[in-house]
């Protein structure tokens, strides 16, 4: 990054490689991190952008994706803000994610490094997201590391209540000001194990990005945590760190 005031541009992956295929622009079709051509990125430099934060390189499930294109409440609000919206409009949320790999729509981890690279070569930084709060419900931690997550508290019973947990006994993840975000499973950051796999997960992003936008950072605060979950976790087998 240059000194002074940088400039960043922000916006979806694949909105951005849906917008540079528009005619008048590539004459092609582009959909995959590697098609993006040099001009584009010859645009970027000249306009004086200093860094580039890509949202939603990260790999999403089909639970996502399928609640976003079928619930209505959702829905209702796509009418309102895309008149004339598509199915194909709905791309999933990017912040519903099953593990920290590039999405196999855009590419693979080597094309985002190479991305990176060929931003390099014209002074501008790469940064992408960190999600440290929750996981995709169907995240490949829910089968592998069921312990990574908070459960409803020892002694309750099922059924659970579905505003706030699945029927497994996972809390969706949520703040401690809004009701559940259902596409997602509330991470357990009393859990020593859990915070060594999310050091080691944005670690594994520090090899491919420049920076990182850290989403929802303050939910990770002790003291914030502790508000939104201690009730759960207090009786449990894990202390506040």
């Amino acid at each position: 990054l240059s000194s002074g005031n940088p400039t960043q541009l922000s916006s979806s992956s694949l909105l951005v490689l849906i917008c540079i295929s528009f005619p008048g622009q590539t004459g092609r079709s582009i959909t995959t991190l590697s098609q993006i051509p040099d001009s584009e990125l010859d645009m970027f430099a000249a306009s004086g952008i200093h860094a580039i934060y890509l949202m939603g390189v990260w790999s999403l499930g089909p639970f996502g994706l399928h609640r976003d294109q079928t619930d209505p409440d959702l829905i209702r609000g796509y009418a309102q803000v895309l008149p004339g919206y598509t199915t194909d409009d709905i791309i999933g949320s990017p912040f519903a994610i099953t593990h920290f790999s590039c999405n196999s729509q855009l590419g693979s981890d080597a094309d985002i490094g190479h991305l990176r690279d060929r931003l390099h070569a014209r002074g501008i930084a790469l940064i992408l997201d960190f999600v440290p709060n929750h996981t995709a419900v169907d995240a490949d931690w829910m089968s592998s590391n069921p312990d990574y997550y908070v459960h409803a508290a020892p002694g309750v019973s099922p059924p659970y209540d579905p505003n706030r947990y699945m029927p497994s006994g996972i809390a969706y993840g949520r703040d401690p000001y809004s009701g559940a975000w259902p596409d997602t499973a509330q991470l357990n950051y009393w859990n020593p194990d859990l915070r060594t796999a999310q050091v080691n997960n944005l670690l594994k992003i520090a090899t491919l990005a420049d920076g990182v936008r850290c989403d929802m950072a303050m939910l990770e605060l002790n003291s914030i945590f502790a508000q939104t979950w201690g009730g759960e976790l207090r009786p449990s087998k894990y202390p506040a760190p």
